[in-house]
């Protein structure tokens, strides 16, 4: 997996900065937002139960699972037809939609591709298929901006060519997932019960009543700064910050999601069998992700701002302003990714519920203090602090679920995160007084 997600970094890096001296920035704040907009419509339709694919120990019960969520993924595409075609304006001020333009009728089909992707993803980890994982996150990556750049030199730079790369690199995604395989196991779903459906969806309705609950706030209030820094200020700021989003995430796919699942999957092999096992295994791990975390996140810290500018061309030089404050509570946020897994295993759903709830609270008020400043910059600060914050209790709950030392793994964790960042800070400082020191004393050239 790691090795799938570090082969997408190296693309990412050679192809980004092609992506972005053919696209401009409100290009890319049209894309954020339909991205955004279709993933959390696709979490809503399927009420979380994919992720809840790999739990059952039963075929019946992974098959009648399987059918739940193929049958509520239908659901969900019926009624994002009818939000975009009859309840434009309503959905459009909720998500600032309207941006889009006709752009919002391919909406519905990015929600079916999400939702099949979500499920073949799911269904893999249960198999242990992590090959196939991993080669689908080379294909969407590599896929996605060689499309971008196709259409951008070939037709036209326009967000149409952005949102179109996307369908088309999760239709390649899916096709790499093995769903050939899974195609032709689906007769086997369409001869479950519609009761056996009933009884598995009410044996595992805490994904519904606690893990969806929580990722809707999660997401929803995760992407806040892309829809309010487009009603309040402007899309060209909306577009550096969705492509300092898209940079921020490399360092959490390559350690975090590659990680998330293998850890679910053996975490819960060893839960079952040894619970002390799982805690030394939760230790190991997550001080594994903190030392990586740290020092990748702690380097953006330090040099964001100075890296986007010469990587991605001087028009997204606030982008990397932006990755340089969010890398602060983008560290936190990689520690819980994979940990939080924790909370299916030991059935603790109810913490990810109030975690999202304090992330929700946090975020919210963060930004609109920020907001209501005037300062797009200081809504930033503010919502970067409330991550902090609710990524903390996270980390605390997490431990606690395990019956672990929380507040001493936490005070530790949060020590080491405070050192190497200061270490990077100290290095920009030094970096920037010399080079200071350094123009000041060089002898000026005679015409």
């Amino acid at each position: 997996m790691s090795g799938g997600a570090l082969v997408n970094v190296i693309l990412s890096l050679v192809l980004y900065p092609i992506v972005t001296r053919i696209y401009s920035t409100e290009d890319m704040a049209a894309y954020g937002i339909f991205l955004s907009v279709t993933t959390l419509i696709a979490l809503v339709s399927t009420a979380l139960y994919p992720s809840g694919l790999v739990i059952p120990k039963l075929k019946i019960e992974f098959y009648a699972m399987l059918k739940l969520s193929l049958g509520l993924g239908c659901i969900g595409v019926l009624f994002s037809l009818v939000a975009v075609f009859l309840f434009q304006d309503v959905f459009g001020w909720f998500f600032q939609w309207h941006f889009l333009g006709m752009l919002i009728y391919f909406i519905p089909l990015g929600v079916a591709l999400e939702i099949l992707k979500d499920i073949a993803i799911n269904w893999n980890i249960r198999n242990k298929d992590f090959t196939s994982n991993a080669a689908s996150s080379v294909v969407n990556g590599g896929s996605m901006r060689i499309l971008s750049i196709g259409y951008g030199k070939l037709i036209a730079a326009s967000s149409a060519g952005l949102i179109s790369a996307q369908i088309l690199s999760n239709l390649f995604t899916i096709s790499t997932l093995g769903v050939g395989g899974m195609i032709k196991k689906l007769k086997l779903v369409f001869r479950i019960d519609n009761k056996d459906v009933k009884r598995v969806a009410k044996k595992y309705d805490r994904y519904p009543s606690y893990l969806l609950p929580s990722n809707i706030f999660n997401k929803y209030t995760a992407d806040l700064p892309i829809y309010l820094l487009t009603a309040y200020f402007a899309p060209a700021i909306t577009g550096a910050f969705v492509l300092a989003s898209q940079i921020i995430r490399i360092p959490i796919n390559v350690i975090g999601s590659s990680v998330a699942s293998v850890f679910l999957q053996k975490a819960n092999e060893l839960y079952h069998v040894n619970p002390e096992e799982t805690r030394l295994f939760a230790k190991q791990t997550h001080y594994r992700i903190l030392f990586l975390g740290t020092l990748a996140f702690g380097f953006l810290f330090g040099f964001g701002d100075i890296t986007f500018y010469i990587i991605f061309g001087q028009e997204w030089k606030l982008a990397g302003q932006f990755a340089s404050i969010l890398s602060i509570f983008c560290v936190f946020k990689l520690l819980s990714g994979p940990m939080a897994r924790v909370y299916r295993i030991t059935g603790k759903e109810q913490y990810s519920l109030y975690v999202s709830i304090s992330l929700a609270v946090c975020r919210t008020a963060g930004i609109f203090i920020g907001i209501l400043s005037g300062s797009y910059m200081l809504a930033i600060y503010y919502f970067v602090a409330g991550n902090v914050i609710g990524y903390i209790i996270n980390m605390y709950l997490v431990f606690k679920s395990l019956k672990m030392e929380s507040i001493k793994l936490v005070a530790v964790s949060i020590l080491c995160v405070a050192l190497i960042f200061a270490l990077f800070f100290i290095l920009r400082f030094t970096l920037d007084h010399f080079l200071s020191f350094t123009n000041y004393f060089m002898p000026f050239e005679e015409d």
